[in-house]
């Protein structure tokens, strides 16, 4: 190999390497996901036997493998090992009749919930089809199929022909990967609430924090975490003369601006 394409060769390999590190800190730091962070081991790899294109694998020893070949932007790889944990922390490490089509189910489900969180970017260029809210459900419904339908295939991490989740029947680990990801959905709704009570108390004082919007709203997200979680993204706004210029008598939801008025 010349001397010019070796230096190529490695310069990529250092960009690679740099967005890697870049998508890891984004997991790292979100209160979401740093406590599943904390528990599972992650390393990059070349994963021969695994698919074309491939981003990461994980396992039920809370390992995930990831493609040291592949170079992937860092919100890409953001999104790749947050999709690994939340295999994890939803607890889809479960054995089935059909691993294909469960595994298919699971993926569905993880990247609904990163894209109504508004996590990373995604790295397939399709759109989630409709009504994967469930993986249970889903699964049932792909299982009636003579194949899975391809609508439903291409959202794991480990590409179009290999299954992001690998079982391992010997396995030693013993945590709690449910138990953990409610802490870490606790974790950022405390801090999405904690950043609306700022900005209440910017704009109107202390004795504004604790309105009864304000409540409603704490109250959705600790009955509700799922939900809660992406509630908490909206900034309230109790502003009357905002709400009467937007001619919202009650109360009205932006999806765009992510902003809940009242």
């Amino acid at each position: 190999m010349s001397s010019n394409r070796k230096k190529a060769l490695q310069e990529q390999n250092d960009i690679a390497l740099k967005n890697f590190n870049n998508g890891k800190g984004y997991i790292s730091g979100h209160p979401l996901f740093s406590m599943l962070w904390d528990q599972a081991s992650i390393t990059r790899c070349t994963g021969n036997g695994y698919g074309e294109g491939w981003l990461a694998v994980v396992d039920n020893r809370g390992h995930i493998s990831c493609n040291s070949k592949l170079r992937a932007e860092p919100a890409q790889w953001a999104r790749a090992i947050a999709h690994c944990l939340l295999h994890l922390g939803m607890e889809h490490f479960q054995a089935k009749e059909r691993p294909i089509e469960w595994n298919i189910a699971c993926d569905c489900v993880v990247e609904k919930f990163l894209t109504d969180l508004k996590f990373g970017a995604p790295f397939y260029d399709k759109e989630l089809p409709l009504g994967v809210n469930d993986e249970t459900r889903l699964y049932k419904r792909l299982c009636e199929m003579a194949e899975p339908a391809s609508a439903y295939i291409g959202f794991g991490t480990a590409g179009v022909k290999t299954l992001d989740m690998e079982f391992f029947e010997n396995r030693y680990d013993q945590t709690q990967w449910g138990k953990i990801f409610a802490l870490g959905l606790a974790s950022a709704v405390r801090e999405a609430v904690n950043e609306v009570s700022g900005h209440s108390m910017a704009r109107g004082g202390a004795e504004e924090l604790r309105t009864r919007a304000y409540e409603a709203k704490q109250w959705f997200i600790s009955s509700y975490p799922l939900l809660g979680a992406i509630a908490a993204n909206f900034k309230l706004i109790e502003d009357p003369f905002i709400c009467q210029r937007m001619e919202i008598r009650v109360a009205a939801i932006s999806p765009f601006l992510s902003e809940l008025y009242i």
